[in-house]
């Protein structure tokens, strides 16, 4: 999958847009403060724990899921994209690898 950014204090979230919903990745780059939220995922592969973004950018996920971080990350991102209602759902990092397993698009 390529060099990948690793992140600590992530989540998973969906992301209600326009176009359908989409997965993002939220977190810390490791060894900052400074919190990422990624383009939509395009692939994830749970046994390496690395994703891929539409960007094209690689992720390693650090250490454990941190949803209470994660929700401070997309609370404060969420006005930023103009977006006024709550769009945004914490995910569960085995919801995301059981929909990247299967041959679903679509959220339920």
């Amino acid at each position: 999958m390529g060099v990948a950014v690793p992140l600590t204090s992530w989540h998973f979230a969906r992301i209600e847009a326009e176009d359908g919903s989409h997965i993002h990745l939220l977190g810390y780059v490791a060894g900052t403060d400074r919190p990422r939220i990624t383009t939509a995922l395009r692939s994830f592969d749970a046994r390496s724990r690395r994703v891929r973004t539409a960007s094209g950018s690689v992720y390693w996920l650090v250490g454990k899921q941190n949803p209470e971080a994660a929700r401070a990350a997309l609370d404060a991102w969420l006005p930023s994209e103009g977006v006024v209602e709550d769009a945004g759902c914490l995910v569960d990092m085995a919801m995301v690898a059981t929909h990247f397993s299967s041959e679903s698009r679509g959220w339920a």
